[in-house]
Formats: C-alpha cells, structure tokens, sequence
C-alpha cells in the first residue's frame, strides 16, 4: 500500500471511531445528581472536589504505563484515552456516591 493510502486509511478509521464515540455519548441519558440535604452551592463543591480526585487518580493509575495516555494518535493511545476517560468517570462516580448523592437519570 502506498503511504498515501496509508494515511487515507489511518484517517478513516480516526473518523470512523470519533463518529460512534459521539453517537454513543449523544444517545447516552444525563445524569443529574442528589442529595436532597445538601444546598445546590455544597453539591457544585461536592462535584468539583470529586473531579480533583477521579483526575487524580486516573493520573496514578495510568502515570504506571511507561507511555502515560500516550501523546500520539495511534489506536493504542486513542484507546488508552477513551479507557482513561471512562475510569475517570467512575472515579467520580463513586466519589459523589460516597458522599451521599444519588443519580437521577434525565431523558
């Protein structure tokens, strides 16, 4: 294959996994947390610290892999990436669990 096609092809596949990454979150339902004892202004505090920690520790868990999340834009540091982002996702989640917030799924 030539390199021009080479690149056509790498480009392809990048677009073909932004387009479902997308439509994926697009179709996904918001989450909205509660705790019904917690003023509005504690729980935008609440989520912020949580964001501190998840960020934190996704860091440590992924800083162990000589290659970090990778800076490229191969597969492997586009998966690393996406695998990142959703640990750092559940992070929170349980952090905002801990705390005593509940999820309420909007549609």
């Amino acid at each position: 294959m030539s390199p021009m096609g080479s690149i056509i092809r790498r480009l392809s596949l990048a677009g073909t996994c932004l387009a479902v990454f997308f439509n994926v979150g697009a179709c996904a339902p918001s989450i909205r947390w509660q705790n019904p004892g917690v003023p509005e202004d504690q729980e935008v505090r609440d989520m912020s610290a949580c964001n501190r920690l998840a960020a934190r520790e996704v860091e440590k868990e992924f800083a162990t892999d000589d290659k970090g999340l990778g800076g490229g834009n191969t597969y492997q540091a586009q998966m690393m990436r996406y695998d990142a982002g959703k640990r750092q996702k559940q992070f929170f989640n349980h952090c905002m669990r801990a705390k005593g917030y509940i999820e309420k799924t909007k549609e």
